[in-house]
Order: C-alpha cells, then sequence, then structure tokens
C-alpha cells in the first residue's frame, strides 16, 4: 500500500523517541559542527542666498549659449588631440563673446570676471556689494546665482585576495599601462627634498632610477597642472596619497605595496586655493574643464575627486563631474564624503561613481562593514547614495617628501581611488569600452555586501549602494572570462525597449547592470531606465529581477538562474527628459559572485493536537544562513512529550505518496504529513511548558544558498490515535546569509 514506506518511517521513529526518552534529554544533533561566528532641493534655490560678507564671489549660470559640446565629445571619442585642441580654442573664444552683454553690465555695476568657462555655461564673478549682486539677478539669461565658496579634502590590505583582489592580477601583468587617470587634488609631491624630482611611488617599479614613465623627469606623472593659488607641490600629503592607492608603487617603506594600476598615467590637477588644501567651485569646475581638454593629449580615461560636494545636482561643480563624464567618455569616481548621516556635502551629480568606505577584510576582522563616518543617503530628491563601496579604513599610505616611511589613514578620500584604478585597469585590457560599458562593468562585477551591514543603522543602498568593488571580476569581464556580455544600446521615444539574450546555467548566480547618463545638467532632471531579466520559460512570463529606480543613472539585477537557458534582457526607456527623444546606454551581463540572501522560514499547513488546547507547533524559527545554527520551537505540546524534528526536500511527494498526505487512513485522525520525512535531524522531549528548542546547523558552503527544505515535528502519543504519532504544522526553510 502506499503508506508502507511511511509506516517503515513510524516504526523507525518511534524507536529513536522511545531511546530519547530514556536518555530524558534533549540534546540537539546538528547537520554538522558549524556554530554561529562570534529635493528639497526647491527650498536651497540658489537666487535667494545672500553672502555673509562683501565683496563677494558667485557663479553665475546662463540659460542658453550658441554652441554646445557635441562636437567636442566626438573628437574626444576619435582619440584626435589635434581636433580637440582646435575645439577647445575655439569654445575659449566663444564663450567671451556669448558672455559679453553681460560682462559689460557686470562691469558697470563694479563687479569683475573671474573665470569664464566652456564646460559649463557659467562664468565665476566677484561683485562688490548688495545692489551689484541683485542687478546681475535681473540681468537677461541668468539662469541662476549661487555661492562660491569652499570644498574640502574629504592601501596593503585592501588589495590583496581578501578585499579588491588586484595583487594577483598585477604579477599576471595587469598594471593598468597605456591609460591615464586624472588627480583632482591638493597637489602631487613632486619636490622630494634633496631630490627635486617626483616622490617614487610615480616612478615604474618605484625606482626613481627607472626613467622610463615617459613623465615629469621620467616619471609616470605626466603632467601637473596648477588651477588653484596654492603652488601644485602637494600641500598636505592628500593628493599623493589618493594617487598611490590609485595608480601608485611601493616606495621605500617596507609596509608599501602598489595601488590598482602601478603603470598607468597620472595627471595631476592642484586644486589648494588656501591652507588645508581648500578649493573653491570655481577651482573645481576649472580642473574638470582642464581634465576634459587634456583627456586625449594624455589618455585620460578616468578622473578622482577625492573632495567634498554639493548634494544638489545642478550646482555648478556637480555639473562640471556630469559633463566631464558624458562630453569627456571619462569614468568619473568621487568620494562618497565623511559626513555619516549629514550629507550635505555629498555629491549631487549623477553620471559619477560615488564611493563609501568599508573596513578591509583581515584575519582579525571580516570586513566589508561600512564605517561609521561614511556618508549615507538618500540625498534631496530621494537619490541613492553612494553608488558603491571599498575599503577605506586604516589603509598603508606614503608620505609627501620622506619616501622611507608610511602613515595609516581613513576615510571616502582612499575609498574613491580604489575604484578609480580598478576603472583605469579595465579600460587599459578592454580599450574598446567606453564610460558607460565601464560604469555597468564595475557595478556587475561588485560583491553584494547586504549581509555585513544589514544591522547597521540605515542599512540597504542607501549605505553600500551596489555592493564592494571587485578587481578580479571586473578584469574577467573586461577579458571576456566566462559568460560575459558588454554592448552599448539606446532607447528612443520610438523604441523605448531594447532586449538581448543571456545563456545561463542552472543554479548560478548572474549579474545584469546598465549604465547611463544624465543629459540635462542645468537642471535636476534626467531620463529614467528601468532593466528587467526573465525566464525564456512561460513566454517570457516568470520574472527573475528587476532594477527600477528612479533618481539614478545606474540599474543592477542580481538574480539566479533557475534552468539552463537563454533568459531575455529588457532595457526599457520609462521617461524621457524635455527635448530628448534617445538615451545611450552600456550593458554589462555577466555570471557573478554569490550575492546575499535573507534566510525565511515560512509555516505551512496546520497541526493535530492531544486536545483543542495541547496543539504541538513549530514556531519562532530564527534565520537560516549558511555557516550558522538556526533554531526554532516545539510549543503547545504536554509536558514530557518525546518528539523528532524531521527533515525533508519534497512539498510534493514521499515516494509514491503525494504531498499533503492525511494521515487518517492511517490511524492518526485529522493529522497531515507536509514534507517528505527524510531525515531525522535532532529530537528530544518536551519541559513542563510542553515546549522544547531544537537547533541545525547549516554547513558554510555556497553551494547551499537559495536552497529549500521542510522540517515538521512528529509527536510520540501512544493513547491519542492508532497510529501513536501527531504531526505538527511544517516550516519551509529558506536558506539565505552572506557568500563566503
Amino acid at each position: 500500500m502506499s503508506g508502507i514506506r511511511f509506516l517503515t518511517f513510524v516504526s523507525i521513529l518511534h524507536g529513536f523517541c522511545a531511546t530519547t526518552l530514556a536518555q530524558n534529554s534533549a540534546a540537539p544533533t546538528p547537520l554538522t559542527s558549524a556554530e554561529r561566528p562570534s529635493v528639497a532641493t526647491a527650498t536651497r534655490e540658489a537666487a535667494i542666498f545672500e553672502p555673509a560678507s562683501y565683496p563677494a564671489r558667485v557663479l553665475v549660470e546662463f540659460a542658453e549659449r550658441s554652441f554646445d559640446l557635441e562636437t567636442l565629445a566626438a573628437a574626444i571619442r576619435r582619440r584626435s588631440a589635434e581636433d580637440v585642441e582646435a575645439i577647445v580654442r575655439d569654445l575659449e573664444q566663444r564663450v567671451v563673446r556669448d558672455q559679453a552683454p553681460f560682462a559689460d553690465q557686470l562691469h558697470a555695476s563694479g563687479g569683475t570676471i573671474v573665470e569664464q568657462f566652456w564646460l559649463v555655461n557659467a562664468c565665476s564673478v566677484d561683485v562688490p556689494d548688495a545692489r551689484s549682486l541683485e542687478a546681475l539677478r535681473r540681468t537677461p539669461n541668468v539662469l541662476r546665482v549661487i555661492p562660491d565658496g569652499f570644498r574640502r579634502p574629504s592601501i596593503k590590505t585592501s588589495t590583496n585576495a581578501d578585499n579588491h583582489a588586484v595583487d594577483a592580477l598585477q604579477k599576471a601583468g595587469f598594471k593598468g599601462k597605456g591609460v591615464s587617470v586624472a588627480i583632482l587634488d591638493s597637489g602631487l609631491d613632486i619636490t622630494a627634498p634633496g631630490r627635486l624630482r617626483p616622490h617614487r611611488t610615480f616612478f615604474v617599479n618605484g625606482d626613481p632610477n627607472n626613467r622610463s614613465g615617459g613623465g615629469l623627469q621620467g616619471s609616470r606623472l605626466l603632467a601637473m597642472r596648477q588651477v588653484g593659488a596654492l603652488p601644485p607641490d602637494d600641500t598636505i600629503d592628500h593628493g599623493t596619497a589618493v594617487a598611490a592607492v590609485a595608480a601608485g608603487e611601493t616606495w621605500a617603506s617596507t609596509g608599501s605595496d602598489a595601488g590598482h594600476a602601478p603603470l598607468a598615467g597620472i595627471v595631476g590637477y592642484s586644486m589648494a586655493d588656501i591652507g588645508g588644501g581648500y578649493a573653491t567651485l570655481t577651482t573645481m569646475v576649472k580642473a574638470f574643464q582642464g581634465a576634459v581638454a587634456d583627456s586625449v593629449q594624455y589618455n585620460i580615461r578616468v578622473i578622482n575627486l577625492s573632495y567634498e560636494g554639493t548634494n544638489i545636482s545642478y550646482w555648478t561643480e556637480e555639473q562640471a563631474i556630469d559633463l566631464a563624464a558624458r562630453i569627456g567618455d571619462m569614468v568619473v569616481v568621487v568620494s562618497g564624503g565623511n559626513g555619516g548621516t549629514n550629507n550635505h556635502f555629498a555629491h549631487g551629480s549623477t553620471n559619477r561613481i560615488a564611493v563609501g568606505a568599508v573596513r578591509s577584510r583581515t584575519p582579525s576582522q571580516s570586513g566589508r562593514d561600512v564605517t561609521t563616518t561614511s556618508t549615507r543617503g538618500p540625498l534631496p530628491g530621494g537619490d541613492q547614495y553612494p553608488n558603491l563601496v571599498a575599503c577605506g579604513d586604516s589603509l598603508v599610505l606614503p608620505v609627501k617628501d620622506v619616501e622611507g616611511v608610511d602613515r595609516i589613514a581613513s576615510g571616502t578620500s582612499f575609498a574613491a581611488p580604489q575604484v578609480a584604478g580598478a576603472a583605469v585597469l579595465f579600460r587599459s585590457v578592454d580599450t574598446t569600452a567606453d564610460a558607460l560599458v565601464t560604469r555597468a562593468a564595475i557595478f556587475a562585477s561588485s560583491e553584494d555586501v547586504a549581509g555585513k551591514n544589514r544591522y547597521l543603522l540605515g542599512a540597504g543602498e542607501n549605505l553600500y549602494g551596489f555592493g564592494f568593488l571587485r578587481d578580479d571580476r571586473l578584469l574577467d569581464i573586461a577579458r571576456g572570462v566566462g559568460t560575459v556580455l558588454k554592448t552599448n544600446g539606446t532607447v528612443t521615444t520610438t523604441r523605448a525597449n531594447v532586449t538581448y539574450g543571456l545563456p545561463v546555467v542552472a543554479g548560478r548566480d548572474y549579474a545584469v547592470a546598465i549604465a547611463w547618463d544624465r543629459l540635462n545638467v542645468a537642471f535636476d532632471e534626467r531620463c529614467n531606465l528601468d532593466v528587467e531579466v526573465r525566464s525564456s520559460a512561460a513566454n517570457g512570463r516568470v520574472l527573475l529581477g528587476r532594477g527600477n529606480h528612479t533618481r539614478i543613472v545606474h540599474e543592477l539585477v542580481r538574480f539566479r538562474a533557475s534552468a539552463n537557458e537563454v533568459v531575455q534582457i529588457t532595457v526599457s526607456g520609462v521617461s524621457f527628459v524635455l527635448g530628448r527623444t534617445s538615451v545611450p546606454f552600456g550593458l554589462v551581463a555577466s555570471e557573478a559572485l554569490p550575492f546575499f540572501a535573507e534566510g525565511t522560514a515560512t509555516s505551512v499547513g496546520q497541526a493535530c493536537g492531544f486536545s483543542s488546547t495541547e496543539i504541538p507547533v513549530l514556531a519562532g524559527f530564527t534565520s537560516p544562513e549558511i555557516g550558522t545554527t538556526y533554531s526554532g520551537m516545539v510549543q503547545g505540546s504536554r509536558a514530557g512529550t518525546p518528539f523528532a524534528l524531521t527533515l525533508g526536500v519534497s512539498f510534493q511527494s514521499f515516494g509514491a505518496i503525494t504531498l499533503p498526505w492525511p494521515l487518517a487512513a492511517i490511524g492518526a485522525n485529522g493529522c497531515t504529513l507536509y514534507v517528505s520525512p527524510d531525515l531525522v535531524v535532532t529530537g528530544g522531549v518536551t519541559d513542563a511548558r510542553g515546549e522544547a528548542t531544537v537547533r541545525i546547523g547549516i554547513p558554510p558552503t555556497n553551494a547551499l544558498l537559495h536552497s529549500t527544505f521542510g522540517h515538521q515535528a512528529l509527536s510520540v502519543a501512544p493513547s491519542t490515535n492508532q497510529l501513536g504519532l501527531l504531526t505538527s504544522n511544517a516550516m519551509r526553510i529558506r536558506v539565505g546569509g552572506d557568500p563566503r
């Protein structure tokens, strides 16, 4: 008969419970010995500000101008240095002509021009008094006036296999050669005392006698531009350290270590205007403008800015960030800030990667947890912030002017160049990838750190973004290792959906990322794109994942394949800003690192009992996660009742028996078997309250992530029914946890 197999199991179960009762012990028998291891922007409209004193420096933005930057963007993508130089000269002349009527009126009111910008539609001016400022606001074509102000500057373990995993890549020869990174900072150490040469971290192999770097005195420092008021030699020992993390070599200290791209070119833009390295917004815009102008001459593909910003997207320096990324086809990486929950000086721009800081993984700490000072989102208007996290705690850094020592420092200033250096590596290997594809690849290759941060205040994407930087996975994408899809596409108002296919293998994890640019930078608006992944089964009706934020220009979907198939990836243009009919994007899809999953325990069915008030049920289960022991309770039973907790892999069948199976036919009226009793994993005897705790260990293996199984408690009750057995409800277990 169909119940023979179950009756055999019951016989074995009675023997088990008899032994347990005799021992009068409820000691658990875990599966393994594993134990748990120890905008408001509208209210801040710039036009209403009043300077504290006069004369005052302000930034004036204009509504219209006679030119755009698309010709320059095309020349940069052609990598024509001659054309770029000629176009920049023309832009410098055009902006003077365009702003001439404004300049005349400004001079008539006693004001003076400080800088005229072609990257952003703006200029920097000094006004003598409040009357001049008010007249300036009423000048035709003036869009807004904002105050200029100062912004301040906001590696050995971090590069090893336990963290960003770049050391092995460097041993294999991947060091960023042929690509340059622009460091917009407090300056660089270019005159080491007694040597009058750049710091040795900027030389090939860290050897000042190796003059093959092609830059200043044979170093890899290709150029050093003074943009701020102070000399370009590093004023506060900040820019030198930032550059070393991104692209430095070892120096004379035994504790030193190379940065991410130690053969890359470095172009410095010193922005310090006063002591402490502080830079004005005027200077920051000039620096970005200079990097765009130099981008082809020095093959700058990445910019790093480890300075504060403004959390409003249309603030002038934030516009410069977004335009440098789009027009210059450069990956712009910014420090997320060290304000904790105060994000006033976060970066409101969108076409950049804002980086938060986490602790490194070491033998004494698990790492990947966000530091308390790393700035959190959301920004005004709801923007996710930051976009990514990287090691930014207790990093080993060089010291300006002293090459035989190192120092320890922390902050997002040093987390950002980790990402900048990784972007250099990617673009040095995949030389055809543009900035959009590079940004998408950085997100697609990131490691999910939700599990490491779920107990922190404000946990979620506004704590750690899309995840933790992983150079090794990023370079796999660059080289096309495994399943990789890299492409550029465009959604339009007439073709709002673009679909791609990705072959996947059942049980493996994948990531899909897209990146696009904010196009109308003078206003707080952006086109909105979504991405979703669907199984090809059931005509694509099975959704595997969707990315549908509304205030950022990146989306990421992580999913586990449920079958061997070609999944459908669809990028959709959800909304377009006024005047824009098309949006280019970059897309990257690849096999991914296992990602964090929340473990769940869900009750299934009903229990049968001794009486209407004595019903043994399963309840109170903790989150089941790999490498931990989860627990639950048998409750509502009679005191001293022996029981067994079963584990089963199926809620559909047990041999020839279809589940759920009512047990009335074999003498247990009202009782039901919900999950296959494949194993007895633990058991015991209920206490005086009719309760017992059960504990089950889960091995620390990624293969168990997302797996499902069930538990059901079977209590021995000889006088209750012919079978002498009561069944609890079942618990459906879905294993989660942090990937190992």
